[in-house]
């Protein structure tokens, strides 16, 4: 594995989650 398939790897996880858990959870942490 290199470099961009890890940050694509992280990337799916992370839009995977957001998906999950909606918009509003992410919104209210910034």
């Amino acid at each position: 594995m290199n470099e961009n398939e890890v940050s694509k790897v992280i990337f799916d996880a992370g839009l995977k989650v957001h998906r999950q858990l909606g918009a509003g959870l992410l919104e209210s942490a910034y």
